[in-house]
Protein backbone atom coordinates (compact mmCIF):
# COMPACT_ATOMS: atom_id res chain seq x y z
CA UNK A 1 0.00 0.00 0.00
CA UNK A 2 1.48 3.55 -1.30
CA UNK A 3 1.46 6.61 1.19
CA UNK A 4 -1.31 8.16 -0.89
CA UNK A 5 -3.70 5.14 -0.33
CA UNK A 6 -2.53 5.35 3.39
CA UNK A 7 -3.33 9.01 3.67
CA UNK A 8 -6.77 8.35 1.99
CA UNK A 9 -7.46 5.86 4.37
CA UNK A 10 -7.18 7.43 7.27
CA UNK A 11 -8.99 10.49 5.91
CA UNK A 12 -11.73 8.51 5.32
CA UNK A 13 -11.90 6.95 9.17
CA UNK A 14 -11.75 10.40 10.34
CA UNK A 15 -14.30 11.77 8.47
CA UNK A 16 -16.81 8.80 9.28
CA UNK A 17 -15.62 8.99 12.70
CA UNK A 18 -16.35 12.62 12.92
CA UNK A 19 -20.68 12.10 11.29
CA UNK A 20 -20.68 9.28 13.96
CA UNK A 21 -19.89 11.52 16.84
CA UNK A 22 -22.19 14.41 15.01
CA UNK A 23 -24.59 15.91 17.94
CA UNK A 24 -28.40 15.17 17.35
CA UNK A 25 -29.79 18.79 16.67
CA UNK A 26 -31.01 20.59 19.86
CA UNK A 27 -33.94 21.61 17.36
CA UNK A 28 -35.26 17.74 17.22
CA UNK A 29 -34.25 16.20 20.64
CA UNK A 30 -37.02 14.75 23.26
CA UNK A 31 -39.51 15.51 20.39
CA UNK A 32 -42.55 13.50 19.06
CA UNK A 33 -44.76 13.68 16.21
CA UNK A 34 -48.18 12.73 15.05
CA UNK A 35 -49.14 12.64 10.87
CA UNK A 36 -51.67 14.96 10.22
CA UNK A 37 -53.51 12.89 8.27
CA UNK A 38 -53.95 9.54 10.11
CA UNK A 39 -53.59 11.47 13.71
CA UNK A 40 -50.91 8.38 14.43
CA UNK A 41 -47.49 9.26 16.60
CA UNK A 42 -45.24 7.54 14.02
CA UNK A 43 -42.07 8.70 15.06
CA UNK A 44 -40.01 10.20 18.23
CA UNK A 45 -36.52 11.79 18.40
CA UNK A 46 -34.22 11.70 21.43
CA UNK A 47 -30.59 11.83 22.22
CA UNK A 48 -30.19 8.31 22.48
CA UNK A 49 -32.13 7.15 19.31
CA UNK A 50 -35.33 7.16 16.89
CA UNK A 51 -38.37 5.45 17.84
CA UNK A 52 -40.18 4.93 14.49
CA UNK A 53 -42.19 1.70 13.63
CA UNK A 54 -42.21 0.54 17.13
CA UNK A 55 -38.76 -0.41 16.97
CA UNK A 56 -35.40 1.63 18.21
CA UNK A 57 -32.80 3.19 15.78
CA UNK A 58 -29.44 4.57 16.45
CA UNK A 59 -28.07 7.29 14.43
CA UNK A 60 -25.42 6.52 11.94
CA UNK A 61 -25.22 9.63 10.27
CA UNK A 62 -26.52 13.41 10.93
CA UNK A 63 -26.36 15.92 8.78
CA UNK A 64 -27.98 19.75 8.81
CA UNK A 65 -28.19 21.78 5.28
CA UNK A 66 -30.64 24.72 5.24
CA UNK A 67 -32.46 24.09 7.66
CA UNK A 68 -33.23 20.67 6.79
CA UNK A 69 -31.78 17.50 8.90
CA UNK A 70 -31.13 14.89 7.18
CA UNK A 71 -30.19 11.14 9.51
CA UNK A 72 -29.09 7.63 8.22
CA UNK A 73 -30.61 5.73 10.97
CA UNK A 74 -29.59 1.89 11.54
CA UNK A 75 -31.46 -1.05 13.29
CA UNK A 76 -29.43 -4.03 13.20
CA UNK A 77 -28.63 -4.65 9.39
CA UNK A 78 -31.36 -2.19 8.55
CA UNK A 79 -30.93 1.31 7.40
CA UNK A 80 -33.51 3.85 7.11
CA UNK A 81 -32.85 7.57 5.80
CA UNK A 82 -35.11 10.74 7.12
CA UNK A 83 -35.49 14.29 5.92
CA UNK A 84 -37.08 16.78 8.31
CA UNK A 85 -37.69 19.88 6.74
CA UNK A 86 -38.29 23.63 8.08
CA UNK A 87 -40.38 23.82 11.23
CA UNK A 88 -42.88 26.52 11.37
CA UNK A 89 -45.86 26.78 13.82
CA UNK A 90 -45.30 23.18 15.47
CA UNK A 91 -45.24 21.52 11.94
CA UNK A 92 -42.94 20.00 9.33
CA UNK A 93 -42.77 17.80 6.01
CA UNK A 94 -41.10 14.51 6.81
CA UNK A 95 -39.29 11.82 4.40
CA UNK A 96 -39.42 8.60 6.10
CA UNK A 97 -37.62 6.09 4.25
CA UNK A 98 -39.34 5.33 0.70
CA UNK A 99 -42.92 6.99 1.68
CA UNK A 100 -44.36 10.15 0.18
CA UNK A 101 -43.49 13.07 2.20
CA UNK A 102 -45.93 14.16 4.99
CA UNK A 103 -46.96 16.67 7.06
CA UNK A 104 -46.00 16.20 11.07
CA UNK A 105 -47.05 17.97 13.81
CA UNK A 106 -45.07 18.27 16.93
CA UNK A 107 -46.97 16.55 19.86
CA UNK A 108 -47.44 19.15 22.86
CA UNK A 109 -49.57 17.19 25.05
CA UNK A 110 -48.86 14.51 27.05
CA UNK A 111 -51.45 12.22 25.73
CA UNK A 112 -51.57 11.73 22.25
CA UNK A 113 -54.36 14.25 20.94
CA UNK A 114 -57.65 12.70 19.48
CA UNK A 115 -57.56 11.50 16.13
CA UNK A 116 -59.04 13.69 13.12
CA UNK A 117 -61.50 11.23 11.66
CA UNK A 118 -63.68 8.58 13.40
CA UNK A 119 -63.13 4.71 12.84
CA UNK A 120 -65.78 1.87 13.10
CA UNK A 121 -63.06 -0.96 12.90
CA UNK A 122 -64.06 -3.42 15.76
CA UNK A 123 -61.59 -5.08 17.60
CA UNK A 124 -60.30 -8.56 16.57
CA UNK A 125 -62.18 -11.49 17.50
CA UNK A 126 -60.25 -15.12 16.73
CA UNK A 127 -62.89 -17.25 17.87
CA UNK A 128 -60.52 -18.03 20.66
CA UNK A 129 -58.26 -19.31 18.44
CA UNK A 130 -55.04 -21.23 20.45
CA UNK A 131 -51.60 -19.88 19.55
CA UNK A 132 -52.14 -16.46 19.66
CA UNK A 133 -49.82 -13.98 21.46
CA UNK A 134 -49.15 -10.30 21.83
CA UNK A 135 -45.61 -8.62 21.60
CA UNK A 136 -45.34 -4.69 23.71
CA UNK A 137 -42.34 -2.84 23.62
CA UNK A 138 -42.01 -0.10 25.66
CA UNK A 139 -39.16 2.94 27.01
CA UNK A 140 -39.49 3.63 30.59
CA UNK A 141 -37.71 6.95 29.53
CA UNK A 142 -36.15 9.13 32.31
CA UNK A 143 -37.56 8.47 35.51
CA UNK A 144 -34.72 9.51 38.25
CA UNK A 145 -35.83 5.69 40.45
CA UNK A 146 -34.99 3.81 37.22
CA UNK A 147 -32.09 5.16 36.08
CA UNK A 148 -29.10 2.99 35.87
CA UNK A 149 -30.67 -0.28 37.12
CA UNK A 150 -31.81 -3.47 35.38
CA UNK A 151 -35.23 -3.33 36.93
CA UNK A 152 -37.94 -6.27 36.82
CA UNK A 153 -41.20 -6.04 34.71
CA UNK A 154 -44.18 -8.59 36.12
CA UNK A 155 -46.62 -9.08 33.78
CA UNK A 156 -50.09 -10.07 34.27
CA UNK A 157 -52.66 -11.42 31.84
CA UNK A 158 -55.98 -13.76 32.35
CA UNK A 159 -57.47 -16.05 30.69
CA UNK A 160 -60.67 -15.95 29.78
CA UNK A 161 -61.44 -19.54 29.39
CA UNK A 162 -59.81 -20.62 32.74
CA UNK A 163 -60.00 -17.47 34.72
CA UNK A 164 -56.92 -18.69 36.01
CA UNK A 165 -54.26 -15.45 36.56
CA UNK A 166 -51.40 -15.90 34.81
CA UNK A 167 -47.60 -13.54 34.81
CA UNK A 168 -44.45 -13.55 33.91
CA UNK A 169 -41.19 -11.73 34.86
CA UNK A 170 -39.18 -10.12 32.06
CA UNK A 171 -36.00 -7.57 32.41
CA UNK A 172 -35.75 -3.84 31.47
CA UNK A 173 -32.79 -2.77 30.54
CA UNK A 174 -30.44 -0.14 31.99
CA UNK A 175 -31.99 2.59 30.34
CA UNK A 176 -35.80 1.51 31.08
CA UNK A 177 -36.04 -0.39 27.51
CA UNK A 178 -38.16 -3.44 27.30
CA UNK A 179 -39.92 -6.05 25.48
CA UNK A 180 -42.87 -8.67 26.72
CA UNK A 181 -44.06 -11.40 24.31
CA UNK A 182 -47.68 -12.75 26.37
CA UNK A 183 -49.65 -15.82 24.90
CA UNK A 184 -53.27 -13.67 24.48
CA UNK A 185 -56.91 -16.55 23.92
CA UNK A 186 -58.23 -13.19 22.15
CA UNK A 187 -58.03 -9.39 22.21
CA UNK A 188 -57.82 -9.01 26.25
CA UNK A 189 -56.21 -6.65 28.42
CA UNK A 190 -52.50 -6.98 30.00
CA UNK A 191 -50.82 -5.21 32.83
CA UNK A 192 -47.56 -4.56 33.37
CA UNK A 193 -46.24 -3.67 36.57
CA UNK A 194 -42.76 -2.12 37.07
CA UNK A 195 -40.70 -3.77 39.85
CA UNK A 196 -42.48 -2.74 43.25
CA UNK A 197 -42.75 0.55 42.04
CA UNK A 198 -46.37 2.48 41.35
CA UNK A 199 -45.37 2.07 37.38
CA UNK A 200 -48.39 0.39 35.89
CA UNK A 201 -49.14 -0.13 32.19
CA UNK A 202 -52.33 -1.37 31.10
CA UNK A 203 -52.78 -2.41 27.94
CA UNK A 204 -55.41 -3.83 25.58
CA UNK A 205 -54.02 -5.86 23.16
CA UNK A 206 -55.30 -8.04 20.14
CA UNK A 207 -54.06 -10.97 18.68
CA UNK A 208 -50.96 -10.94 16.63
CA UNK A 209 -50.43 -7.15 17.59
CA UNK A 210 -47.05 -5.30 18.42
CA UNK A 211 -47.62 -1.86 20.38
CA UNK A 212 -44.86 0.44 21.71
CA UNK A 213 -45.44 2.66 24.52
CA UNK A 214 -43.64 5.41 25.47
CA UNK A 215 -43.24 6.67 29.39
CA UNK A 216 -41.20 9.79 29.11
CA UNK A 217 -40.80 11.09 32.86
CA UNK A 218 -38.49 14.32 31.49
CA UNK A 219 -41.22 15.50 29.18
CA UNK A 220 -44.34 14.40 30.79
CA UNK A 221 -45.24 11.87 27.79
CA UNK A 222 -47.43 8.67 27.38
CA UNK A 223 -47.98 7.75 23.98
CA UNK A 224 -49.14 4.24 21.91
CA UNK A 225 -47.60 3.72 18.93
CA UNK A 226 -48.18 1.01 16.36
CA UNK A 227 -51.21 -0.70 13.71
CA UNK A 228 -53.62 -0.92 16.75
CA UNK A 229 -52.59 1.79 18.97
CA UNK A 230 -55.68 4.25 18.56
CA UNK A 231 -57.73 2.92 21.28
CA UNK A 232 -54.70 2.63 23.63
CA UNK A 233 -53.83 6.51 23.16
CA UNK A 234 -57.95 7.46 22.94
CA UNK A 235 -57.97 5.73 26.52
CA UNK A 236 -55.17 8.12 27.69
CA UNK A 237 -56.66 11.22 26.29
CA UNK A 238 -60.66 10.92 26.54
CA UNK A 239 -60.07 8.97 30.27
CA UNK A 240 -63.02 10.11 32.23
CA UNK A 241 -63.88 8.34 35.94
CA UNK A 242 -66.43 5.82 35.95
CA UNK A 243 -68.45 5.90 38.69
CA UNK A 244 -68.26 2.30 40.60
CA UNK A 245 -70.68 0.39 42.76
CA UNK A 246 -69.33 0.10 46.69
CA UNK A 247 -70.19 -3.45 46.62
CA UNK A 248 -71.20 -5.29 50.60
CA UNK A 249 -70.76 -8.32 51.45
CA UNK A 250 -73.39 -8.32 53.97
CA UNK A 251 -75.23 -11.86 53.88
CA UNK A 252 -78.80 -12.16 54.73
CA UNK A 253 -80.63 -8.89 53.27
CA UNK A 254 -84.19 -8.13 54.10
CA UNK A 255 -86.41 -7.84 50.83
CA UNK A 256 -85.96 -3.85 51.46
CA UNK A 257 -82.62 -3.94 51.70
CA UNK A 258 -81.56 -6.56 48.49
CA UNK A 259 -84.31 -4.15 46.56
CA UNK A 260 -82.52 -0.75 47.72
CA UNK A 261 -78.68 -2.53 46.90
CA UNK A 262 -80.13 -3.60 42.90
CA UNK A 263 -81.97 0.06 42.67
CA UNK A 264 -78.33 1.61 43.26
CA UNK A 265 -75.78 -0.99 40.82
CA UNK A 266 -78.83 0.11 38.37
CA UNK A 267 -78.31 4.09 39.03
CA UNK A 268 -74.59 3.69 38.77
CA UNK A 269 -74.73 1.90 35.66
CA UNK A 270 -77.49 4.37 34.23
CA UNK A 271 -74.88 7.30 35.32
CA UNK A 272 -72.03 5.85 34.00
CA UNK A 273 -74.01 5.26 30.21
CA UNK A 274 -74.55 9.06 30.45
CA UNK A 275 -71.24 10.24 31.20
CA UNK A 276 -70.29 7.65 28.11
CA UNK A 277 -72.63 8.98 25.92
CA UNK A 278 -71.42 12.41 26.91
CA UNK A 279 -68.13 11.72 25.97
CA UNK A 280 -69.06 10.26 22.56
CA UNK A 281 -70.92 13.36 21.76
CA UNK A 282 -68.44 15.37 22.60
CA UNK A 283 -65.65 14.03 20.53
CA UNK A 284 -67.58 12.66 18.06
CA UNK A 285 -64.28 10.85 16.53
CA UNK A 286 -63.68 8.32 19.09
CA UNK A 287 -63.83 5.11 18.13
CA UNK A 288 -66.22 2.26 18.28
CA UNK A 289 -63.25 0.06 20.23
CA UNK A 290 -63.29 3.26 22.84
CA UNK A 291 -66.95 3.28 23.07
CA UNK A 292 -67.14 -0.78 23.04
CA UNK A 293 -64.81 -0.69 26.15
CA UNK A 294 -66.57 1.18 28.47
CA UNK A 295 -70.02 -0.32 27.42
CA UNK A 296 -68.13 -3.29 28.42
CA UNK A 297 -66.54 -1.93 31.96
CA UNK A 298 -70.21 -0.66 32.68
CA UNK A 299 -72.76 -3.80 32.06
CA UNK A 300 -70.40 -6.08 33.50
CA UNK A 301 -69.70 -4.09 36.59
CA UNK A 302 -73.36 -3.76 36.98
CA UNK A 303 -74.28 -7.14 36.14
CA UNK A 304 -71.81 -8.33 38.49
CA UNK A 305 -72.65 -5.85 40.75
CA UNK A 306 -76.33 -7.54 40.89
CA UNK A 307 -75.19 -10.93 40.83
CA UNK A 308 -72.94 -10.71 44.36
CA UNK A 309 -76.40 -9.83 46.01
CA UNK A 310 -78.01 -12.81 44.67
CA UNK A 311 -75.68 -14.58 46.27
CA UNK A 312 -75.06 -13.03 49.40
CA UNK A 313 -78.94 -13.35 49.54
CA UNK A 314 -78.68 -17.09 49.03
CA UNK A 315 -80.01 -16.26 45.51
CA UNK A 316 -83.34 -15.39 47.00
CA UNK A 317 -83.58 -12.46 44.43
CA UNK A 318 -86.66 -11.70 42.48
CA UNK A 319 -86.27 -13.67 38.59
CA UNK A 320 -87.35 -9.65 37.25
CA UNK A 321 -84.06 -7.88 38.59
CA UNK A 322 -82.15 -11.35 36.73
CA UNK A 323 -84.69 -10.60 33.54
CA UNK A 324 -83.67 -7.06 33.60
CA UNK A 325 -80.26 -7.18 34.25
CA UNK A 326 -79.83 -9.82 31.36
CA UNK A 327 -81.64 -7.78 28.84
CA UNK A 328 -78.91 -4.67 29.69
CA UNK A 329 -76.17 -7.04 29.34
CA UNK A 330 -77.28 -8.17 25.78
CA UNK A 331 -77.72 -4.88 24.40
CA UNK A 332 -74.03 -3.65 25.88
CA UNK A 333 -71.68 -6.81 25.13
CA UNK A 334 -69.15 -6.42 22.79
CA UNK A 335 -67.23 -8.98 20.89
CA UNK A 336 -64.82 -10.53 21.96
CA UNK A 337 -66.13 -10.69 25.38
CA UNK A 338 -62.38 -11.37 26.63
CA UNK A 339 -61.91 -7.70 25.95
CA UNK A 340 -62.64 -6.78 29.42
CA UNK A 341 -61.88 -9.30 32.23
CA UNK A 342 -64.71 -8.83 34.57
CA UNK A 343 -67.59 -10.41 31.75
CA UNK A 344 -65.41 -13.74 32.37
CA UNK A 345 -66.29 -13.21 36.40
CA UNK A 346 -69.89 -12.40 34.99
CA UNK A 347 -70.07 -15.70 33.00
CA UNK A 348 -69.17 -17.59 36.40
CA UNK A 349 -71.71 -15.70 39.00
CA UNK A 350 -74.96 -16.22 36.19
CA UNK A 351 -74.26 -19.89 35.79
CA UNK A 352 -73.40 -20.18 39.43
CA UNK A 353 -76.96 -18.07 40.04
CA UNK A 354 -78.80 -20.60 37.90
CA UNK A 355 -77.46 -23.97 39.70
CA UNK A 356 -78.49 -22.58 42.99
CA UNK A 357 -81.65 -21.03 41.62
CA UNK A 358 -82.30 -24.68 40.35
CA UNK A 359 -83.30 -27.80 42.37
CA UNK A 360 -80.06 -30.23 42.21
CA UNK A 361 -79.12 -33.42 41.18
CA UNK A 362 -77.13 -35.25 43.48
CA UNK A 363 -75.33 -38.02 41.25
CA UNK A 364 -72.04 -36.44 40.05
CA UNK A 365 -72.77 -37.99 35.94
CA UNK A 366 -76.17 -35.99 36.19
CA UNK A 367 -74.77 -33.30 38.12
CA UNK A 368 -72.45 -32.21 34.97
CA UNK A 369 -75.34 -33.50 32.15
CA UNK A 370 -77.47 -30.88 34.12
CA UNK A 371 -74.87 -27.81 34.17
CA UNK A 372 -74.44 -27.77 30.39
CA UNK A 373 -77.94 -28.04 29.86
CA UNK A 374 -77.98 -25.07 31.89
CA UNK A 375 -75.18 -23.31 30.11
CA UNK A 376 -76.83 -24.33 26.84
CA UNK A 377 -80.92 -22.96 27.81
CA UNK A 378 -79.33 -19.67 28.86
CA UNK A 379 -76.42 -18.57 26.54
CA UNK A 380 -77.66 -17.59 22.51
CA UNK A 381 -73.98 -17.71 21.63
CA UNK A 382 -72.34 -20.77 20.61
CA UNK A 383 -68.76 -19.38 22.06
CA UNK A 384 -70.24 -18.38 25.66
CA UNK A 385 -72.12 -21.77 25.90
CA UNK A 386 -68.77 -23.98 25.33
CA UNK A 387 -66.71 -21.04 27.64
CA UNK A 388 -69.28 -21.67 29.98
CA UNK A 389 -69.16 -25.68 29.86
CA UNK A 390 -65.40 -25.31 30.14
CA UNK A 391 -65.61 -22.98 33.34
CA UNK A 392 -67.55 -25.25 35.42
CA UNK A 393 -65.30 -28.23 34.04
CA UNK A 394 -61.85 -26.35 34.70
CA UNK A 395 -62.96 -24.66 38.08
CA UNK A 396 -63.29 -28.50 38.98
CA UNK A 397 -60.00 -28.94 38.12
CA UNK A 398 -58.75 -26.00 40.42
CA UNK A 399 -60.81 -26.43 43.31
CA UNK A 400 -59.62 -30.27 43.90
CA UNK A 401 -56.46 -30.01 42.58
CA UNK A 402 -56.71 -33.28 41.43
CA UNK A 403 -57.54 -35.25 37.97
CA UNK A 404 -61.13 -35.19 36.59
CA UNK A 405 -63.40 -38.27 37.09
CA UNK A 406 -64.99 -40.26 34.74
CA UNK A 407 -68.11 -38.44 34.27
CA UNK A 408 -66.41 -35.29 33.99
CA UNK A 409 -63.75 -36.25 31.55
CA UNK A 410 -65.70 -37.38 29.45
CA UNK A 411 -67.94 -34.01 30.01
CA UNK A 412 -64.85 -31.90 28.79
CA UNK A 413 -64.16 -34.25 25.86
CA UNK A 414 -67.51 -33.08 24.44
CA UNK A 415 -67.03 -29.50 24.45
CA UNK A 416 -66.63 -28.18 21.08
CA UNK A 417 -64.57 -25.06 21.47
CA UNK A 418 -60.83 -26.32 20.58
CA UNK A 419 -58.78 -24.36 22.74
CA UNK A 420 -61.74 -24.43 26.36
CA UNK A 421 -61.74 -28.30 25.27
CA UNK A 422 -57.64 -28.50 24.89
CA UNK A 423 -56.90 -26.59 28.47
CA UNK A 424 -58.98 -28.57 30.67
CA UNK A 425 -57.37 -31.35 28.90
CA UNK A 426 -53.77 -29.79 29.19
CA UNK A 427 -54.69 -29.12 32.80
CA UNK A 428 -56.15 -32.57 33.77
CA UNK A 429 -52.94 -34.36 32.45
CA UNK A 430 -50.87 -32.12 34.19
CA UNK A 431 -52.62 -32.94 37.28
CA UNK A 432 -52.53 -36.75 36.37
CA UNK A 433 -48.82 -36.28 36.18
CA UNK A 434 -47.97 -34.55 39.66
CA UNK A 435 -50.51 -37.03 41.30
CA UNK A 436 -48.27 -40.13 40.13
CA UNK A 437 -45.10 -38.46 41.28
CA UNK A 438 -43.65 -39.34 44.77
CA UNK A 439 -44.14 -37.39 47.48
CA UNK A 440 -40.78 -37.16 48.49
CA UNK A 441 -40.97 -34.24 51.23
CA UNK A 442 -40.29 -34.98 55.10
CA UNK A 443 -41.76 -31.46 56.09
CA UNK A 444 -45.14 -32.93 56.05
CA UNK A 445 -46.20 -33.28 59.88
CA UNK A 446 -49.01 -35.59 60.47
CA UNK A 447 -51.99 -34.72 62.84
CA UNK A 448 -51.18 -36.95 65.75
CA UNK A 449 -48.78 -34.64 66.92
CA UNK A 450 -51.69 -32.77 68.75
CA UNK A 451 -53.45 -35.74 68.61
CA UNK A 452 -56.63 -35.14 70.78
CA UNK A 453 -56.15 -31.10 71.30
CA UNK A 454 -59.40 -29.41 70.56
CA UNK A 455 -58.13 -25.58 72.40
CA UNK A 456 -56.89 -23.56 69.52
CA UNK A 457 -53.84 -21.85 71.04
CA UNK A 458 -52.68 -24.71 72.59
CA UNK A 459 -52.73 -26.78 69.37
CA UNK A 460 -50.81 -23.91 68.09
CA UNK A 461 -48.05 -23.56 71.05
CA UNK A 462 -47.58 -27.64 70.52
CA UNK A 463 -47.42 -27.04 66.66
CA UNK A 464 -44.72 -24.15 67.02
CA UNK A 465 -42.84 -25.62 70.02
CA UNK A 466 -40.39 -27.22 68.27
CA UNK A 467 -39.28 -23.95 66.44
CA UNK A 468 -38.76 -21.60 69.40
CA UNK A 469 -35.88 -19.12 68.76
CA UNK A 470 -36.24 -19.07 65.17
CA UNK A 471 -38.72 -16.40 63.58
CA UNK A 472 -41.94 -18.58 62.08
CA UNK A 473 -43.72 -17.18 59.23
CA UNK A 474 -47.05 -18.68 59.24
CA UNK A 475 -49.26 -19.46 55.98
CA UNK A 476 -52.79 -20.26 56.93
CA UNK A 477 -53.97 -20.86 53.61
CA UNK A 478 -56.53 -23.46 51.63
CA UNK A 479 -56.35 -25.65 48.32
CA UNK A 480 -59.71 -24.41 47.06
CA UNK A 481 -58.24 -20.54 47.59
CA UNK A 482 -56.87 -18.92 44.06
CA UNK A 483 -55.16 -15.85 45.56
CA UNK A 484 -53.80 -18.57 48.22
CA UNK A 485 -52.48 -20.57 45.46
CA UNK A 486 -51.16 -17.33 43.31
CA UNK A 487 -49.32 -16.63 46.37
CA UNK A 488 -48.17 -20.19 47.08
CA UNK A 489 -46.67 -20.23 43.33
CA UNK A 490 -43.82 -18.12 44.58
CA UNK A 491 -42.83 -19.52 47.47
CA UNK A 492 -39.16 -20.67 45.99
CA UNK A 493 -38.87 -16.89 45.15
CA UNK A 494 -39.92 -15.90 48.61
CA UNK A 495 -37.49 -18.16 50.12
CA UNK A 496 -34.25 -17.13 47.89
CA UNK A 497 -35.31 -13.30 48.85
CA UNK A 498 -35.94 -14.13 52.73
CA UNK A 499 -33.21 -16.82 53.30
CA UNK A 500 -30.90 -14.65 55.35
CA UNK A 501 -33.18 -13.91 58.15
CA UNK A 502 -32.99 -18.20 59.48
CA UNK A 503 -37.06 -18.27 58.83
CA UNK A 504 -39.35 -21.54 59.35
CA UNK A 505 -41.95 -21.40 56.87
CA UNK A 506 -44.97 -22.65 58.85
CA UNK A 507 -48.17 -23.79 56.75
CA UNK A 508 -51.73 -25.05 58.11
CA UNK A 509 -54.11 -25.62 55.39
CA UNK A 510 -58.08 -25.14 55.60
CA UNK A 511 -60.45 -27.88 54.42
CA UNK A 512 -58.10 -29.25 52.01
CA UNK A 513 -58.25 -32.93 50.65
CA UNK A 514 -55.64 -34.64 51.91
CA UNK A 515 -54.59 -35.70 48.26
CA UNK A 516 -54.83 -31.91 47.22
CA UNK A 517 -52.94 -30.47 50.02
CA UNK A 518 -50.35 -32.73 49.04
CA UNK A 519 -50.67 -32.22 44.59
CA UNK A 520 -50.47 -28.32 45.93
CA UNK A 521 -47.35 -28.42 47.57
CA UNK A 522 -45.95 -30.28 44.60
CA UNK A 523 -47.17 -28.12 42.32
CA UNK A 524 -45.21 -24.88 43.62
CA UNK A 525 -42.86 -27.08 45.73
CA UNK A 526 -43.55 -25.75 48.88
CA UNK A 527 -40.69 -27.60 50.10
CA UNK A 528 -37.20 -26.73 51.57
CA UNK A 529 -35.29 -27.88 54.80
CA UNK A 530 -37.28 -24.88 56.83
CA UNK A 531 -40.86 -25.88 55.73
CA UNK A 532 -43.47 -26.97 57.85
CA UNK A 533 -46.78 -28.13 56.31
CA UNK A 534 -50.02 -29.29 58.61
CA UNK A 535 -53.30 -30.45 57.31
CA UNK A 536 -55.18 -30.84 60.31
CA UNK A 537 -58.75 -32.12 61.07
CA UNK A 538 -61.31 -29.67 60.45
CA UNK A 539 -62.41 -28.97 63.99
CA UNK A 540 -58.79 -28.63 65.15
CA UNK A 541 -57.96 -26.27 62.22
CA UNK A 542 -61.12 -24.09 62.97
CA UNK A 543 -60.46 -23.95 66.47
CA UNK A 544 -56.45 -22.57 65.86
CA UNK A 545 -57.94 -19.96 63.14
CA UNK A 546 -60.52 -18.70 65.91
CA UNK A 547 -57.62 -17.94 68.28
CA UNK A 548 -56.10 -15.70 65.34
CA UNK A 549 -59.14 -14.48 64.90
CA UNK A 550 -58.88 -15.64 60.89
CA UNK A 551 -61.76 -14.49 58.83
CA UNK A 552 -60.16 -14.30 55.56
CA UNK A 553 -57.71 -16.88 52.97
CA UNK A 554 -54.69 -16.88 52.94
CA UNK A 555 -53.71 -15.12 56.01
CA UNK A 556 -50.18 -14.58 57.15
CA UNK A 557 -48.66 -14.59 61.18
CA UNK A 558 -45.24 -13.83 61.97
CA UNK A 559 -44.37 -15.71 65.46
CA UNK A 560 -41.15 -13.80 67.25
CA UNK A 561 -38.29 -16.51 68.67
CA UNK A 562 -40.41 -16.04 72.33
CA UNK A 563 -43.46 -17.50 70.72
CA UNK A 564 -45.16 -14.06 70.87
CA UNK A 565 -47.65 -13.64 67.42
CA UNK A 566 -46.75 -10.48 66.73
CA UNK A 567 -49.16 -7.54 65.59
CA UNK A 568 -47.41 -7.06 62.28
CA UNK A 569 -48.01 -6.92 58.35
CA UNK A 570 -46.22 -10.13 57.35
CA UNK A 571 -47.65 -10.92 53.64
CA UNK A 572 -44.82 -12.14 51.94
CA UNK A 573 -46.74 -11.27 48.44
CA UNK A 574 -44.86 -7.92 49.45
CA UNK A 575 -41.31 -9.42 50.04
CA UNK A 576 -39.27 -6.32 50.19
CA UNK A 577 -42.03 -4.86 52.80
CA UNK A 578 -42.01 -8.16 54.71
CA UNK A 579 -37.49 -8.39 54.33
CA UNK A 580 -37.84 -4.69 55.73
CA UNK A 581 -39.74 -5.83 58.88
CA UNK A 582 -37.99 -8.93 59.21
CA UNK A 583 -34.19 -6.79 59.14
CA UNK A 584 -35.78 -4.95 62.32
CA UNK A 585 -36.41 -8.27 64.00
CA UNK A 586 -33.03 -9.35 63.61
Amino acid sequence: MNKKTIITALLALVTMAGQAQSPVPESIVDTYWRNEVTGDWEIGFTENCVIYDCQSWKYNDINEKDGEVVLTLKNGSKTLGITIGKQKGGKCKMTIGKHEKQTYSLITTRTLPLYPQPDQTPFIDNGFREGDSATLIGWIKDYPILKGENRKLKVYYRGFITGENESTIEEMDSIGFFKVKVPIENTQMITVVIDEDPYIIESLMEPDDTCFVLFDGKNNKYLYMGKNARVQNELGAARFQMVFNHESDEENLSDVQMQACIEQCKDVYRINEVKVDSVLARHPTLSRKYEDVFRMINVSKMANGILQISANSHYKIPQSAIDSMLAEVRKNVRKPYSMWYEFYDFLWMYLQHAIFSTPRKHDIAEVIEWEFQLADSIFTDPVLRECAKANRVYGMLDATNRPLNKSYLEAANRIQLPAARNAILAKNAELTALQNKPMTFIGLRPSSDVADMSDGEKILRKIIEPYKGKLILMDIWGTWCGPCKEALSHSQEEYERLKDFGLVYLYLANNSSDESWKNVIKMYDITGDNVVHYNLPDEQQKAVEQYLNVNAFPTYKLIDREGTILDADADPRNLEKLAKLLEQLK
